[in-house]
């Protein structure tokens, strides 16, 4: 049971970190920019320690979280609280399926139009192979 806990708690630092980032750029700010407003709160942030955030390979502490949720004008549960959490990933799974579709779309789209033009160029080479020998034979 406390192992099942453990995973849980490991699997949230990427889902906090996914939150932080949409929050960030919801404000058009930089990750410098997060870091910056964090330095004011008393954190000794930089770009890259929101990057790591971000991506899921730094967990944040409490006080952290606190100054997040000052920094990006939110209360601190909403960088924590599960239900919105899920909601969130819910709606990013569901649009990178979306893109990733549109992408397929677009390729056998492509890959259609090449499939007939060659098709076209082929029956073309067999209608001039075709009329080269009725020739030979007149």
């Amino acid at each position: 049971m406390i192992e099942r806990q453990q995973q849980n708690v490991d699997q949230l630092d990427p889902v906090v970190g996914q939150r932080v980032r949409e929050l960030r750029e919801a404000r058009a700010w930089s990750q410098s920019d997060l870091a910056h407003a964090l330095e004011q709160r008393g954190l000794t942030w930089h770009q890259t320690t929101v990057a790591k955030v971000e991506a899921g390979r730094r967990t944040i502490k409490a006080s952290e979280a606190l100054a997040l949720a000052y920094a990006l004008q939110i209360p601190v549960e909403k960088l924590l609280d599960p239900d919105n959490l899920d909601q969130f990933l819910d709606a990013n799974f569901f649009a990178g399926q979306q893109t990733e579709l549109r992408r397929l779309e677009l390729y056998l789209e492509r890959r259609q139009r090449e499939m007939v033009g060659s098709t076209a160029e082929q029956q073309r080479a067999i209608e001039g192979a075709g009329d080269g020998e009725h020739r030979e034979e007149a």
